[in-house]
């Protein structure tokens, strides 16, 4: 069994290598300076509800009295239990959630076209994208969105190759 996990890394050694420095650019173009831009108004609208959420479980709603869903204010109450800083926190969740997006365009130019650079290439273009760079430097929803539309195309693609409900 290890033999062949050394095999699988030996053969794709240069993928593995050029993905680890993808995301590890990825990290450092989003995180650099994180915390310097101002803080735009619907950010601290995300982080106090956040806060609200973290303090009374009976809260954990309140963002839908003002129309926000709940998902990403929870990623936020999530991260504010490890970072003292809650504009960090906020703005880590959208990191995070950038890179799913971005291993998510990977996945689908992959399962689209079967090539692997392609799919690489597909990721380069979204680390280095101007508006990607942006809001996934912000506590907006706006990079949960795209994560979670990216991966509802990513099974949708499965989907229609298979022609399998199961």
């Amino acid at each position: 069994m290890l033999k062949k996990i050394f095999a699988f890394f030996k053969k794709r050694r240069i993928e593995i290598i050029v993905l680890l420095v993808i995301i590890l650019l990825y990290f450092v173009s989003r995180l650099i300076f994180i915390t310097q831009p101002l803080v735009y108004s619907d950010e601290s609208e995300y982080i106090h509800f956040a806060q609200i959420a973290l303090a009374n479980p009976y809260n954990r709603l309140v963002s839908m009295q003002d129309g926000r869903q709940p998902l990403f204010i929870w990623a936020i109450s999530f991260f504010l239990i490890f970072f003292k800083d809650p504009l960090l926190a906020g703005r880590i969740v959208s990191v995070f959630t950038g890179l799913i997006t971005m291993i998510g365009l990977g996945t689908l130019s992959y399962l689209l076209f079967k090539k692997k650079n392609l799919s690489l290439l597909a990721m380069v273009l979204y680390l280095f994208f101007p508006f990607a760079i942006v809001y996934d430097r912000m506590a907006l929803l706006d990079s949960m969105v795209a994560a979670i539309i990216v991966w509802i195309l990513v099974t949708s693609a499965i989907l229609v190759k298979s022609l399998r409900i199961d």
